[in-house]
């Protein structure tokens, strides 16, 4: 059982039947033991990734409902950046300062009217091979794992390049929805990034990607 970036499934370890096999596990990955599960405004406390997520989703739902913006293909790639990006380092919570460097990234390269596509697809390369010269390809089925995921959210992000903004929209819409499933596989198995993060992920993802299509869709 268990195994892989970086850390064994929380509740591996305790026998059958034990009160550490019932436990729980809080969204930082900590073991919550049955009757410690805290007051309502404890538990509701440990969703603020999720309030997180809705304090980004607001303002994207009015840029794309409200301005009719679904170009948001790079954002496929940047996505896949930054579990790479953790994933090379070799270290969980290096998702959240992976954030805003990736995100830096993005709109640099569009200030100077570079297509940011490209870049965030390039950089997805660079950073699997960060993780290749950092040993990861010892970590089996899970280095097969990202590099599908790079291969996937990459190679989605550069296929949007000569197709017009509907078909882009679309595409966008089919990248965030199914990098939500990413997440949530990773938000279930606890593993590559922390679970704040990939909590935050998923909500935004499977939020914006039906909104992205159905918007595309209509232009």
């Amino acid at each position: 059982m268990g195994g892989g970036p970086f850390a064994p499934d929380p509740v591996e370890g305790f026998p059958l039947g034990s009160e550490g096999a019932r436990a729980g596990v809080g969204p930082m990955g900590e073991l919550i033991l049955p009757g410690d599960e805290g007051s309502g405004w404890m538990r509701l406390f440990r969703r603020w990734p999720t309030g997180l997520a809705v304090l980004q989703v607001i303002p994207a739902l009015y840029v794309i409902v409200g301005a009719g913006e679904t170009d948001f293909a790079a954002g496929i790639a940047a996505m896949a950046c930054i579990y790479l990006a953790a994933y090379a380092v070799g270290s969980q919570v290096a998702a959240w300062p992976a954030y805003p460097a990736v995100i830096a990234v993005l709109v640099a390269v569009e200030l100077v009217g570079i297509d940011a596509r490209i870049t965030m697809a390039g950089l997805l390369l660079l950073l699997w091979i960060a993780a290749v010269f950092r040993g990861r390809m010892r970590d089996g089925r899970w280095f097969a794992l990202q590099t599908a995921g790079m291969v996937f959210f990459g190679g989605l992000t550069l296929l949007t390049l000569p197709l017009e903004v509907q078909a882009v929209g679309v595409i966008a819409g089919i990248g965030f929805f199914t990098h939500g499933l990413w997440d949530a596989y990773h938000f279930a198995r606890n593993r590559v990034v922390n679970r704040p993060w990939s909590e935050m992920c998923v909500v935004v993802d499977l939020i914006l990607g039906p909104v992205l299509i159905a918007v595309a869709l209509t232009q």
